[in-house]
């Protein structure tokens, strides 16, 4: 039970800033846009980001051996959706530089046997704009010229390091309780 544990535990500790990248680098406008501002670095191109949804399915299985015996396997599986509105990108030398205000609203569904074992859900509202010092890649590696000044990808956990560790599923509200706010 230990490793299904592990796995667990393994499963929770997500990126959710790299889960929204790696979703928006999917997108075609936000792609143009990135391709763009490459072209002409001194140009900013916001991208307005109305309804949209990204989604991130985990399902790992983990073996239950007594006495090197494999006698059951543990499926578990990690759901997690934001639902982001009214969002503003600017993106700048193909990168995202910035996110202006925008609400979100993120579900975490984590399951054992199919069954939903912990639901959190959580919003977000995002004031003013939040800047993203070098910004975060939006191409794949090879389109972009090499440039001593900018090794390597800014990584969404640097904006992190001056955070309390806090995980992300605590101070959160389950999906069951009803939402007395209003």
């Amino acid at each position: 039970m230990q490793e299904a544990a592990t796995a667990a535990a393994g499963l929770l500790k997500v990126d959710l800033i790299g889960v929204l990248v790696r979703g928006w680098r999917e997108h075609g406008d936000i792609v143009a846009a990135a391709r763009r501002s490459l072209a002409a670095p001194a140009s900013t191109e916001l991208v307005s980001m109305s309804a949209h949804e990204v989604t991130l399915e985990q399902h790992p299985s983990v073996g239950v051996l007594v006495d090197g015996q494999r006698v059951a396997t543990l499926e578990l599986g990690l759901s997690i959706v934001f639902d982001v509105n009214a969002l503003l990108l600017l993106i700048n030398g193909g990168r995202l530089v910035a996110v202006r205000s925008g609400r979100c609203e993120i579900t975490a569904t984590l399951a054992v046997q199919g069954a939903d074992l912990l639901v959190r859900q959580a919003h977000l509202e995002l004031p003013g704009v939040i800047p993203l010092g070098r910004g975060i890649r939006l191409l794949p590696v090879g389109e972009y010229p090499a440039r001593p000044d900018l090794p390597g990808e800014w990584m969404a956990s640097e904006a992190a390091k001056d955070a309390p560790p806090v995980p992300w599923w605590q101070g959160t509200r389950s999906a069951a309780a009803p939402d007395r706010r209003t």
